[in-house]
């Protein structure tokens, strides 16, 4: 054992610059590991902005039991039904990253347009809702979500899409415009090899 820690000690003597890689290398291998246990690891980058494969899959099961009520609900419509039951969990998926895509472009447009009153501004928007216990049984009923993950995930980009569009409004600008000006804009990447970004929109491989 004397040997061996003599000889470590020698390396990191000898070949510093070797041996900081080595550390470095040994660092973000369990910083990794942390990650892909916690299923933190990023699935999609929105310009900068992280998106948590966690983040993900909380919603894309939130978007399959709304679409499984959807089918229910529109037993009785053929057509409708029709169209719903075409929907593939790949374009589901699609839709759900690019829902995120959509998001993260608002919250970073709204933070533009605000700046440090966004978080006070989404807050007076939302804040009744927190105490309304029907809302709360309903969400979990048609979502499967808790109150605070539809919260985070619905009600805040809810609050900052009005905000951003109001704004816009002012100066005669039309949201839908200012979304497609953006969408061809951003930097995304996606870590799967089950979607893409074709440059506007995230789409199923």
């Amino acid at each position: 054992m004397s040997d061996i820690g003599t000889q470590i000690q020698h390396f990191f003597r000898h070949r510093q610059r070797a041996a900081i890689a080595l550390v470095c290398a040994v660092l973000v291998v369990f910083v990794l590991g942390i990650l892909i246990a916690s299923g933190r690891y990023p699935v999609m980058v929105v310009n900068g902005t992280f998106i948590s494969s966690a983040r993900f899959e909380k919603n894309y099961a939130s978007a399959a039991i709304l679409h499984n009520n959807q089918l229910k609900i529109n037993a009785e419509s053929p057509d409708t039904l029709e169209v719903l039951k075409r929907v593939t969990p790949a374009e589901l998926g699609a839709n759900v990253l690019d829902t995120l895509v959509a998001a993260a472009l608002v919250e970073r447009g709204a933070k533009r347009e605000v700046g440090s009153e966004l978080s006070e501004l989404v807050q007076a928007r939302i804040g009744e809702l927190a105490s309304d216990p029907q809302l709360q049984r309903g969400v979990q009923t048609l979502y499967g979500m808790g109150y605070a993950d539809f919260r985070d995930e619905v009600l805040v980009p809810v609050a900052e899409h009005d905000i951003l569009a109001g704004r816009l409004y002012q100066r005669g600008q039309s949201y839908e415009q200012w979304l497609a000006g953006e969408r061809k804009q951003a930097s995304v990447y996606i870590f799967s090899s089950r979607f893409r970004w074709d440059g506007e929109k995230v789409v199923a491989q």
